[in-house]
């Protein structure tokens, strides 16, 4: 880049010596680096399968930062109706997620806090766990419940 400052003639420039050798060099780099990141990608997407459902730009800024709310803009991408999370702070100031919320403003409490902390994969997965949990006795509460009315549909 010096070199061309100096000379900034494009034809003069590309006819220096060495010069293919250094663009097909810097190629090769490049290719190297995009297959490591798509590598990484692969492996942050096989930890958490929903990760399948965000684009490669999404994911890196999900990877990119520390903050648990960094995931709500992709909620509705990668989970079926889920708009966004209830974060906040436990009584040591760690984050948690304590509820889903849908885009119908339900919310759908956790029977469990989840602390949204460490690798994004770990505690997402956590948080599906605890999704399913909760959905499951929901559900088992609700035909429970649907037992002891003793009326006509």
């Amino acid at each position: 880049m010096m070199e061309t400052a100096k000379k900034p003639n494009v034809k003069v420039c590309c006819h220096l010596p060495g010069r293919l050798a250094d663009l097909q060099g810097l190629g090769y780099g490049l290719e190297r680096c995009q297959k490591s990141l798509n590598d990484y990608l692969d492996s942050k997407r096989n930890a958490f399968p929903r990760f399948f459902f965000i684009s490669d730009d999404e994911l890196l800024s999900i990877l990119g930062s520390s903050e648990a709310s960094c995931v709500q803009e992709h909620m509705v991408k990668m989970f079926d109706n889920i708009c966004s999370l209830r974060l906040g702070l436990d009584s040591v100031n760690r984050t948690i997620a304590s509820a889903m919320n849908s885009c119908e403003m339900e919310v759908m409490e956790f029977r469990q806090d989840v602390f949204a902390e460490g690798r994004v994969e770990d505690w997402m997965d956590l948080m599906l766990q605890e999704m399913r949990r909760t959905n499951r006795y929901i559900t088992k509460k609700a035909i429970f419940n649907y037992g002891k009315v003793r009326r006509p549909r």
